[in-house]
């Protein structure tokens, strides 16, 4: 009787339940993962047209069912990441009285505590800057806003309030408990029966970031450069999202033609771009509970924190788009049933190369959130390589 007992209790063992909202982003990322219970992860907003067309209704639906934002994850400072999260804070409106969606918590790695944290940057800071040096930061950050903001971005990004001042503004939490004011490598929380835990960045990305933005302004200004206190967070969050666009991927081999391709013909036609230092600094998460993992790479480069991954994930978005350099560590250590590519076909993504290498992989359902230009040579593949295409699924769930 005992043994039966067992045996119909691990029967009636609930597994964990996620659907995975694989939001349309135009060229950038937005996945919203419920947890069950109402509990539920957004990561990244795409741009503010992401926002105004496909998050907001879907945010505005979860609320009336009961759910709430747990955390809110900004991988990375790239206007198809932050662009839709700006729109989001400006309307919800205050934290304690939200209009859309309650966000309990914002996982950010903004600027303010990166120079707190580095004191060759807030060695640079000073109460009031010099007329000379005033009309040149007025100047170049007027060129930083000529490059931003243009189509899918921010509607005008003149009015764009920085996302680290907005977020205080509204009285929203940022990085709740990181040790040092950073969401990093090793930092992890519980919502519900599921875990969340960052392997990246680690402190090498963090350091060589803030390196990078040194240079920069060095670049821009001088050895000796000044920055207002009042006004550098504003200041170096437009410099970054203006100067760190991202580079187009390689279309490799033609792929647009009558008949069946050899994918063998797509391997080593990307040029292999790296990724720039602030895709480096992404956030990473694995979000695992009991019989479930995922992994979500943002723009990450896949060699820094492959070390800390575990081996098999149920789900894996893939890093950048579809870009071939930032996934090769991770196509060579992991293994999954899932992966997502989120890209509308703009700026060459995704890469021949990085397709034919998830194709050879014998994975089993690849999912796109839009048609894509290799559409039909991936379907006609199907058969060969044993998979499953999927092509503007919006619901993901297990």
């Amino acid at each position: 009787m005992r043994e039966k007992e067992m045996l119909l209790g691990e029967t009636n063992k609930k597994k964990a339940k996620y659907k995975i909202h694989f939001i349309r982003a135009m060229s950038g990322d937005s996945f919203l993962i419920e947890l069950g219970r109402g509990h539920c992860i957004l990561i990244d907003c795409g741009y503010k047209s992401t926002y105004e067309t496909e998050l907001k209704p879907l945010l505005k639906k979860l609320h009336r069912e009961g759910c709430r934002i747990d955390i809110l994850v900004i991988t990375h400072m790239d206007e198809d990441h932050i662009g839709g999260a700006i729109s989001l804070i400006e309307e919800n409106g205050d934290k304690n009285n939200p209009h859309i969606i309650a966000i309990d918590n914002i996982w950010f790695n903004g600027i303010f505590n990166l120079c707190r944290i580095n004191s060759f940057l807030s060695s640079h800071l000073v109460e009031k800057l010099s007329e000379i040096e005033h009309d040149k930061t007025e100047y170049l950050m007027s060129r930083f806003l000529r490059l931003i903001g243009t189509g899918e971005g921010f509607v005008s990004a003149k009015q764009a309030e920085t996302f680290e001042i907005l977020c205080k503004e509204k009285n929203y939490d940022i990085n709740l408990d990181a040790q040092n004011g950073l969401i990093m490598a090793g930092d992890r929380t519980q919502i519900g029966k599921w875990e969340i835990k960052v392997l990246s960045p680690g402190e090498k990305e963090v350091d060589c970031f803030a390196k990078w933005i040194d240079r920069c302004l060095i670049s821009s200004f001088g050895k000796n450069y000044k920055l207002d206190k009042q006004y550098f967070v504003d200041f170096i969050e437009k410099m970054i999202i203006a100067t760190t666009k991202d580079e187009e991927g390689s279309y490799g081999s033609e792929c647009i033609s009558a008949g069946k391709v050899d994918i063998e013909t797509w391997i080593g036609t990307s040029s292999l771009v790296p990724m720039n230092e602030a895709n480096r600094m992404s956030i990473v998460l694995e979000i695992t509970c009991d019989n479930i993992s995922m992994l979500f790479t943002g723009d990450s480069e896949s060699e820094d924190w492959i070390d800390r991954a575990m081996t098999q994930y149920d789900v894996v978005k893939l890093s950048h788009h579809g870009s071939t350099k930032p996934n090769i560590a991770l196509l060579e250590k992991i293994d999954t049933d899932k992966v997502l590519i989120s890209t509308n076909g703009k700026k060459n993504h995704p890469e021949n190369d990085l397709l034919a290498r998830i194709i050879k992989k014998d994975i089993k359902d690849i999912y796109f959130n839009y048609e894509i230009r290799q559409k039909q040579q991936i379907l006609d593949c199907q058969e060969d390589y044993c998979f499953t295409a999927h092509f503007e699924e919006m619901e993901i769930e297990g």
